[in-house]
């Protein structure tokens, strides 16, 4: 948005409203997951909400709502484990 020297002028700064991200996560949820071998869906999936500000200042990982707790169905640890199953499952004859 802002294709003209930031030195001559404030930068445009797009802001978002508070809810669109709850209305993302949520909608993101109702994505099917496999329940087996052979099903529709997705083996795994998580949900990593990040601050940042699009101009080369560090980037944070959120850790308070409305980012994913341990146990939600979207959480960082419930993908690894989902993972872990479908490739245990997937391989288990080697």
């Amino acid at each position: 948005m802002n294709k003209y020297d930031l030195g001559q002028r404030h930068p445009t700064v797009n802001v978002h409203p508070a809810n669109a991200l709850m209305r993302t996560i949520a909608k993101v949820r109702e994505i099917d997951r496999r329940t087996g071998p052979g099903t529709d869906g997705f083996d795994a999936f998580g949900t990593l909400v990040v601050s940042m500000r699009n101009d080369g200042s560090p980037v944070t990982v959120v850790t308070d709502p409305p980012a994913p707790r341990p146990g939600d169905v979207d959480s960082y640890q419930r993908m690894i484990g989902r993972i872990a199953q479908a490739y245990d499952v997937t391989f288990a004859g080697i």
